[in-house]
């Protein structure tokens, strides 16, 4: 991901770690987003170490600044990087799996998309809403898996476009905390409603909203 130097719980290595716990292999690899041949190199390293590519989940964005500015304030720059970041890197992942998928008979893209790339905005980003660079970004990646699904379904590649809606995760506390926006928007909680250990007592709204 890029644009998170700050840790955050929730990184590789307590995921991992949860995944090892259940008795699964795990292998937390590092890449970059503006670094091609990172994602390249971790790619490669998954199959060489697997055999094999079953499943590639496009979820990284770039979170560092400009997703949340208005147009007059959004240099050329900053939208070529927000591009570079979220729609050119899905793509190197893509060109990178496809071979090894098509090989093997199969294979499954899920692009973990969102609602800023299908719908216009309530309101201005001064309002809350979201910028344009960003938007932009997320829509050129939502045509991804229907062009896939067109052009190479037939031999055995299934592509899905996935919005999940916002969800609170630990990245995403740290984001709005970093860019004033904590406690703006009610996400959804990453961990379903059955498994949270201490639910809010009658009449409190949860910290992450009433969703």
């Amino acid at each position: 991901m890029a644009g998170a130097s700050a840790p955050a719980p929730g990184g590789l290595d307590t995921t991992a770690a949860l995944i090892e716990e259940t008795g699964a292999a795990a292998l937390p690899l590092v890449a970059d987003l503006h670094d091609r041949t990172s994602l390249v190199a971790a790619l490669g390293t998954v199959v060489d170490r697997w055999g094999g590519l079953d499943l590639l989940v496009n979820n990284a964005v770039d979170t560092g600044p400009g997703s949340m500015v208005p147009i007059t304030e959004l240099s050329v720059e900053r939208l070529a990087t927000k591009l570079e970041a979220n729609v050119v890197a899905q793509f190197v992942l893509i060109c990178e799996a496809l071979p090894t998928m098509l090989a093997q008979g199969g294979g499954t893209i899920v692009d973990v998309t969102s609602h800023t790339a299908t719908a216009d905005p309530p309101g201005p980003v001064g309002d809350g809403r979201w910028g344009l660079a960003y938007a932009a970004s997320k829509a050129a990646f939502h045509r991804f898996a229907p062009q896939l699904a067109v052009e190479l379904g037939d031999r055995g590649i299934r592509t899905y476009n996935l919005d999940p809606g916002y969800v609170e995760t630990e990245r995403q506390q740290a984001n709005a905390a970093a860019l004033g926006l904590a406690g703006r928007y009610a996400g959804a909680h990453p961990v379903p409603a059955a498994s949270r250990p201490c639910p809010p007592r009658p009449g409190e709204l949860p910290p992450w909203g009433d969703g």
